[in-house]
């Protein structure tokens, strides 16, 4: 984020207060002065090397080549402002840590859940359990329970990191006046992320709970449980890409990749390149 957050503004380039519409004026700041020009009335203008309105001219971003005629204004090609860290290295470096996150969070409660029960047949306890009046059902949600609170923590960590890039969104936004303000990762992700890992992680430990109680040993309740746990994520990863890849892909295909969590996190945090026939049909537009 550090590095996202510094620019190098080098050349010309614009701010949000350099194009007045009700004069049909821009100003281009070259160096330390700036010119003003009149827009053309068939004026070309390209953002990131894609047709774009008058509206583009209400952010900021640098001058890349233009076309004039004395004062007036015939084209313009505009482009993100370049930083340290471009926004699409910073999206895929975003999303590969929550993903090995993810991934971290979901070996370590499939460990957890997976000797829950064994182990308590390995040293003798489960055997004092059966002697008492526990029934079979608060036992299992006692311990469904008690994993799940115990991945809390860990969830927390997925959620903050994408937390932080929100929060500093939120700052740009409210200082920029652009209309196509692009954000690194959209606000809903924090309604959307927490409840996706705990629902993950409550599948994880529900799975390992039951290998728990059909494996005799620790060892092959754990290896049992993660092999079906990192099958069906791969799985249901490989038909979420390949719903969002397709020649036909369309909205009712973004919504069948969604039931993959992983799909589902790079969707949220990289929708530029993870969007889907929808994203690449927006980009031409």
């Amino acid at each position: 984020m550090i590095m996202f957050s510094h620019e190098r503004l080098e050349g010309d380039y614009i701010t949000p207060s350099s194009f007045d519409s009700s004069r049909n004026m821009l100003t281009v700041i070259e160096g330390e002065k700036g010119t003003t020009y009149r827009l053309a009335p068939t004026v070309g203008i390209t953002l990131n090397k894609q047709p774009a309105a008058t509206d583009a001219l209400s952010g900021r971003y640098r001058v890349v080549s233009k076309a004039a005629s004395g004062s007036v204004l015939n084209s313009i090609d505009l482009a993100d402002v370049q930083r340290q860290l471009s926004a699409g290295d910073t999206r895929s470096f975003l999303l590969g840590m929550v993903v090995v996150e993810f991934a971290v969070i979901l070996l370590i409660v499939t460990n957890a859940a997976a000797s829950t029960v064994t182990r308590e047949k390995e040293d003798g306890t489960l055997d004092l359990l059966l002697t008492t009046p526990i029934t079979s059902r608060y036992y299992i949600w006692g311990k469904l329970r008690g994993l799940v609170s115990y991945v809390l923590p860990l969830v927390a960590v997925p959620v903050a990191s994408a937390i932080i890039f929100i929060f500093y969104d939120l700052l740009r936004f409210a200082k920029s006046a652009d209309a196509s303000f692009q954000w690194i990762v959209f606000p809903e992700a924090v309604l959307i992320l927490p409840g996706l890992l705990i629902i993950v992680a409550a599948f994880a430990s529900i799975l390992g709970m039951q290998m728990s109680l059909r494996c005799r040993t620790t060892v092959r309740a754990v290896m049992s449980s993660v092999g079906i746990v990192m099958g069906v994520c791969a799985a249901a990863g490989w038909c979420g890409y390949s719903a969002l890849d397709g020649i036909r892909a369309g909205e009712m295909s973004l919504v069948i990749g969604s039931f993959s969590p992983f799909t589902i996190l790079t969707v949220l945090i990289d929708p530029g390149a993870y969007g889907g026939k929808i994203n690449r049909i927006k980009k031409k537009r």
